[in-house]
């Protein structure tokens, strides 16, 4: 399962690690019932836990450069919608273009920057959305 939950098998291990390391430490809370479903829990819990400490450094510098590797469209887009907030709508008022055009360019931005974190093993990988 842990495979399948994570982009890379030094990830997995880790994760399983995260869970067993959760098991014993919640072992006198657990009630004896269902022991797949009760370890399944803890391992999503355990790839939660670490996807919200995606802020590490590590992350933002991935996501750092795929932002500037972005054509320059590319760019105005997630700083306008994603970092400014802006509305598609605004957006394409601000820049003179239709709400399809950033729609298309914010879609492919972002999985630009996807990809570049996946390659990093930052984002979990097959089935994960």
């Amino acid at each position: 399962m842990a495979t399948t939950l994570t982009a890379r098998p030094d990830h997995a291990e880790e994760l399983v690690r995260d869970t067993l390391r959760r098991a014993y430490e919640t072992c006198d809370r657990y009630d004896g019932h269902q022991p797949r479903a009760w370890l399944l829990t803890l391992m999503r819990q355990a790839r939660t836990d670490r996807q919200n400490t995606a802020g590490s450094p590590a992350f933002h510098a991935v996501v750092d450069d795929a932002l500037a590797a972005l054509p320059l469209t590319y760019r105005q887009v997630i700083r306008l919608v994603d970092i400014d907030g802006l509305s598609y709508a605004e957006t394409a008022a601000l820049l003179g273009v239709s709400e399809a055009f950033v729609t298309s360019r914010l879609r492919r931005a972002r999985r630009r920057i996807l990809l570049q974190l996946k390659a990093a093993g930052l984002v979990p990988g097959r089935g994960e959305r």
